[in-house]
């Protein structure tokens, strides 16, 4: 192996490097504003009726097209981050020289999408709320796109960040989308087209483009919270070019009924577009007595009234109905191996979750000039809840053998999000420079209600559990409503120096303004105002034209009521901070048609709250933890018909300090070592085959470190056949029928992987 490894990294960086030029006729150089040149940009060389030529800037901006006839030609340039340039020109018998200056982008969260099916993605606008290359970005950032998501057949939040490095996942009480980030839990950073949609609930996939991951702190664009990243789903949206209707039809194991929709139309001669997307499922699950019946409605219109401005209306309504799912106890430090993977231990009958979302955002875009852009964005969103859960809390011996103990509790939620982003752009040269300043001001209000009934379940046997009905309380454990106050400045300077370096600087001032009403008789109300800074600092060396190498700092603050919420126990404690230290490596291989990246991280949270050894009642701000791994991903094509994406994580997490009893631990649902590779392969006659595996070592269910989840290796596979106008395809999970436990919620609700099912899904196009 070891005389294979540096064979293999000497044939990929021989298919990277250009081709020597046979005899020049059309050659120059690509450069910005400033005059830097610019490396990588896509340039399209047409003279019909003869084919068209591509090629792309040099590590200097230089490109060059060779043995071309005379003749009128047009010359298209394109890069992420800049306006492409278009040049129309007339060749005679002598070379001719080109000087190409392409303008910075105006700020967009709108994306162009491939007609070419594939897993790369080049370019993101979580990381810099700008078009920006992803080898630019001094951070590691992944993106998911929809091509992936399709292929996989994935249904749900956590199919998608599976494919992730250095995400793992949470159960979420069996009632949200929860995941960790570098070893943090990033329950509440997740994001909608860059606004905050940090609800407790089950997110559909049926509006979802691609879902980009920000792995570090992100404070400097998004205020508090993600200590270790965040979630940007980014939407799909009105095409003014083209018109698009597609209808999925999808069945399966389990009882698993899908149907999604996706409907666009150009109107008004490129002026108004309009877009619907919609799904309805009703499934079933390898868990016994669960079911989920759910819709989405989700219409979107686009205006441009002029050339440099543009308006986009969205509108999102998500009903979701299911049983809620704790899964089954531990026994000895252990998954209990008595219960199967199907045993469930609720309360059927009574058992329920329902969510409702609704949501509206209207995004308004504008272009001065080539060089000066604003944006505007504001969402409104509501959340309502209803929930009852009976689920096990531990295990003890009996007569009549080991009885699983049980907890329920019920609950109605309400939480309402108003948030506003005002954004401006400008680009500008300076001596040796070109900077791309961005600046903007966030404001917000969220609001929550809350309450909370506590009851109790009577024990029922491990193996043959008889489900007794729990019995509910009248009296609320808990009733309060929550106001939050969000008001952030940022500024973001991306700076140009030359064609080889890259600086990113950053800094955010957050106001964050909590208040908690209590409405027991107690009315123990309490309420603080946080204020934090918030930087980032980076830089990128582009070493060569496929190779860019970066190292970074980035800082975040997590304040007591970022959740919502506030106990008489937190509510005087200052933020929890954590500061990331990064370096690393982003290539593109292949021509660019393979993106790869290697992050090396040193991830600190300090200040974490933790049981005051002189008073228990109280907390202080003195527990630390440290993460630091390293991450790898990889997504493109190679050899033209085989598409792959995979990604692995070493993450060595520690509890450094703490009053709880858990220094020195491993905090809990993070692996050591984790893995996924997916990959898809198109064969004649518009057939396919695709296939990966995704696991990890083991992992502990707490901070506790009392129980042990087993590593594991899941294998699945995917068949499909493709046209024009419809796909059909079979994808295959856990192939081998492997026993895997995915994830739990502590140390005694943990969740069973689902053995071996299937999914057949038909597309139809037109």
């Amino acid at each position: 192996m070891r005389s294979v490894s540096p064979c293999f990294c000497l044939a990929l960086l021989a298919l990277a490097r250009p081709a020597a030029p046979s005899g020049p006729a059309v050659r120059g150089i690509v450069v910005d504003q400033s005059g830097a040149a610019i490396p990588g940009a896509q340039l399209t060389l047409e003279s019909p009726p003869a084919p068209a030529r591509t090629t792309a800037s040099g590590p200097l901006g230089r490109f060059e097209f060779s043995g071309l006839p005379a003749g009128g030609y047009t010359l298209t340039v394109a890069q992420e981050g800049f306006m492409p340039e278009r040049r129309r020109f007339e060749l005679v018998a002598s070379p001719l020289e080109l000087r190409i200056q392409l303008a910075a982008a105006p700020i967009r969260q709108t994306l162009v999408v491939s007609e070419t099916p594939g897993y790369q993605i080049s370019t993101a606008s979580s990381a810099t709320r700008t078009a920006l290359p992803l080898r630019d970005i001094p951070q590691a950032v992944q993106v998911v796109n929809r091509e992936l998501i399709r292929s996989q057949a994935a249904l749900s939040m956590q199919d998608v960040l599976r494919n992730v490095s250095g995400v793992s996942l949470h159960l979420g009480e069996g009632r949200r989308d929860q995941v960790f980030i570098r070893g943090n839990n990033a329950m509440r950073d997740s994001y909608v087209d860059g606004v905050r949609d940090d609800a407790t609930y089950y997110r559909d996939l049926s509006t979802t483009e691609q879902v980009e991951v920000i792995k570090g702190p992100a404070s400097v664009l998004y205020g508090r919270g993600s200590s270790g990243g965040i979630v940007n789903r980014v939407t799909k949206k009105p095409d003014l070019e083209r018109p698009l209707g597609e209808v999925s039809l999808m069945g399966g194991s389990y009882g698993t009924k899908r149907t999604a929709v996706d409907l666009g139309l150009p109107l008004s001669d490129g002026r108004l577009a309009f877009r619907l997307n919609g799904a309805y499922e009703d499934s079933g699950s390898h868990r016994h007595f669960y079911s989920l019946d759910r819709y989405t409605v989700a219409p979107a219109v686009t205006w441009r009234p002029a050339e440099q401005t543009q308006v986009l209306a969205q509108f999102e309504h998500l009903a979701d109905d299911r049983v809620p799912d704790r899964g089954i106890p531990s026994l000895n430090g252990r998954p209990a191996l008595a219960a199967g993977a199907g045993s469930y231990y609720g309360d059927p009958g009574r058992d329920f979750l329902n969510n409702q979302v609704t949501a509206q955002a209207l995004t308004f875009d504008h272009q001065f000039n080539p060089a000066w852009s604003v944006r505007n964005v504001f969402r409104h969103s509501k959340y309502r809840n209803a929930y009852s859960n009976t689920y096990p809390t531990g295990i003890r011996a009996s007569e009549d053998g080991i009885l699983v103990t049980r907890g329920q509790y019920n609950s109605n939620g309400y939480q309402e999000n108003y948030f506003n982003q005002s954004e401006t752009m400008v680009g500008f040269a300076l001596p040796g420079t070109f900077h791309t300043v961005l600046a903007g001001v966030e404001a917000g209000s969220q609001t929550t209600r809350t309450d909370r009934f506590t009851g109790s379940a009577l024990p029922v046997s491990l193996r043959n559990p008889v489900l007794t009905h729990a019995l509910y309380s009248a009296r609320p454990a808990l009733s309060n409503g929550f106001d939050g106050g969000v008001l952030g400045l940022y500024v973001q300077d991306q700076i140009r120096i030359n064609g080889r370096w890259k600086a990113l600087l950053g800094l955010r001032r957050d106001r964050f303004r909590q208040y908690l009403d209590d409405l027991l008789p107690a009315n123990a109300d309490l309420g603080r105002t946080d204020y934090a800074w918030s930087p980032r600092a980076g830089a990128v060396f582009q070493a060569t034209g496929w190779l860019s190498l970066y190292a970074s700092y980035s800082r975040s603050f997590q304040p007591s009521g970022e959740g919502l919420s506030l106990a008489a126990n937190n509510s005087d404690l200052k933020p929890e901070i954590t500061e990331n230290y990064e370096a690393g490596a982003k290539s593109d291989l292949l021509g660019g048609a393979l993106s790869a990246s290697l992050a090396v991280f040193r991830l600190n949270r300090n200040n974490i709250r933790t049981i005051d050894p002189v008073d228990p009642s109280r907390l202080v701000l003195v527990g630390r933890q440290r993460t630091q791994g390293i991450e790898l991903s990889l997504s493109g094509t190679v050899w033209r018909r085989l598409n792959l994406y995979g990604g692995y994580a070493w993450l060595d997490a520690r509890v450094l300090r703490s009053n709880d009893g858990i220094e020195g631990n491993r905090p809990g649902h993070v692996p050591l070592h984790s893995a996924s590779l997916w990959t898809t392969v198109d064969l004649p006659k518009g057939l396919g085959l695709g296939g990966g595996l995704a696991g990890n070592t083991s992992r502990f269910t707490a901070n506790d470190n009392q129980v042990l989840l087993p590593g594991y290796a899941r294998v699945d596979m995917a068949f499909f056949y493709r046209t024009r106008r419809y796909d059909l395809a079979l994808n295959l999970r856990n192939l081998l029928n492997t026993r895997y436990y995915e994830t739990a919620h502590g140390n005694f609700t943990i969740y069973p992987g689902a053995p071996a099912n299937g999914l057949l899904t038909l597309r139809l196009r037109w």
